[in-house]
């Protein structure tokens, strides 16, 4: 189990059984999912600099807010990152198909 940054706990549940309204999605139907990756530091934290998105900047995309995690005002707080990664993921592998059934 985890804490996302908007306080919820999660554990990974894939099985079907906590699953309903299945189906099948392709990459085209994300949009462009890739935005702007971003240096930062965290404010608070301990100097260190890493690598990521800005929640704000992503819902202001229609692509990529619903990867967004809002607070309790309905600010955007933190990113979803699996499904976003999935959704990058699966928009690679569609290119990479593509490029293949070109040779």
């Amino acid at each position: 189990a985890y804490i996302n940054g908007d306080g919820r706990v999660c554990r990974g549940a894939s099985s079907l059984r906590y699953k309903k309204h299945v189906s099948a999605v392709t990459g085209a139907s994300f949009g462009d999912v890739f935005p702007e990756l971003k240096r930062f530091q965290m404010k608070g934290g301990d100097g260190r600099w890493t690598f990521g998105h800005i929640a704000e900047e992503l819902a202001e995309n229609p692509a990529t807010e619903p990867f967004v995690m809002y607070d309790g005002e309905g600010r955007p707080d933190s990113i979803d990152y699996i499904p976003l990664l999935l959704a990058k993921v699966e928009q690679l592998a569609a290119r990479v198909a593509e490029l293949e059934a070109r040779q």
